[in-house]
Parts: structure tokens; C-alpha cells; sequence
């Protein structure tokens, strides 16, 4: 499992450990688990075309669209803070 797979830091030691476990994963035919806030045209433009089609192939894709969580609560805190 990749937890919040696009939030490291874009380098290309990042970008190269990202294709390998990927890859690797998608030849051996292992099933992989992957949440991240981003787009499939997000994560080629981060990353690699070479990532988000494997990922495309590999992966079913749920969009879970909810209010950001952490949003709400910098917002209460801001107006807690003013008041």
C-alpha cells in the first residue's frame, strides 16, 4: 500500500524509486493499494507517463469526494484565533 502517492518531494530519485516499485509490482502481477489527492493527469505530469500508465492498467480508480477535514478545522481555528 502507498499512502498519498505525489506527496514526496518531486526529484528524480523520488520519480526513479517510484517507477521501480511500481514496475516491479506490475510485473510480478501483485496487487497494490495506492490513495492520492491527485489526478491520473496530475500524477503524469509529476511523475512519468511510463507510472500512470501502469497505474491506469493496474489500479480501479474510486473517487471518494468529501470536504477537506483539515480545511475545516484551520479554518475554526483562524476565526477562534480573531475572535
Amino acid at each position: 500500500m502507498i499512502d498519498d502517492f505525489g506527496g514526496e518531494r518531486n526529484t528524480e530519485f523520488a520519480i526513479e524509486k517510484a517507477f521501480l516499485l511500481i514496475d516491479t509490482r506490475y510485473r510480478s502481477e501483485k496487487p497494490m493499494i495506492i490513495t492520492t489527492n491527485l489526478s491520473l493527469y496530475q500524477l503524469e505530469r509529476k511523475f512519468t507517463n511510463r507510472i500512470r500508465s501502469r497505474l491506469e492498467e493496474m489500479c480501479y480508480t474510486i473517487k471518494i469526494d468529501t470536504k477537506d477535514r483539515r480545511k475545516d478545522i484551520a479554518n475554526e481555528n483562524f476565526h477562534k484565533f480573531i475572535a
